[in-house]
């Protein structure tokens, strides 16, 4: 079974936990297939069918210490839109745009969106520590939760 993880966010600071759990994934499992993207609406073009979806981004509710793993299974718009404010960074919400892939029928089966929460962004090139501390626990629970075949 291939896993495709898709990985949102940007290359600066925090945001860009997406793209860091999905190239570690990509890297460390054969059995992965990854890409990032900026905008949520970008996984429109590129959903893979038949395959279960991880998807990995950035959160900020304000709710959890930074570092703290999400998870859930689509659909869950209510908990999805819970995760962070109603205007994001990415343009159209992640929210909007797995809602208009289900309407078109283009989500796959499993389709799992895992967050970590991030703290108030600052300038930075680099993830702080307790963010990729998340990332380590997100890893480990793809691991588990995803077990690797071997053949």
């Amino acid at each position: 079974m291939t896993l495709h993880v898709v990985g949102i966010g940007s290359d600066t600071g925090d945001d860009q936990v997406g793209w860091l759990v999905a190239n570690r994934l990509g890297k460390r499992r054969r059995d992965v297939q990854t890409f990032s993207c900026r905008a949520p609406m970008e996984l429109l073009g590129r959903l893979p069918l038949g395959a279960p979806l991880l998807i990995v981004d950035a959160v900020r509710s304000n709710r959890h210490p930074p570092g703290t793993v999400h998870q859930l299974q689509w659909p869950a718009t209510n908990r999805l839109a819970a995760w962070g404010h109603p205007f994001t960074s990415h343009g159209l919400g992640l929210a909007d745009a797995l809602s208009l892939a289900d309407q078109l029928r283009l989500l796959p089966s499993p389709t799992l969106v895992w967050g970590i929460e991030i703290p108030e962004p600052v300038a930075s090139p680099d993830l702080s520590a307790s963010v990729l501390a998340g990332v380590e626990a997100l890893l480990q629970a793809v691991d588990r939760d995803f077990p690797t075949q071997t053949p």
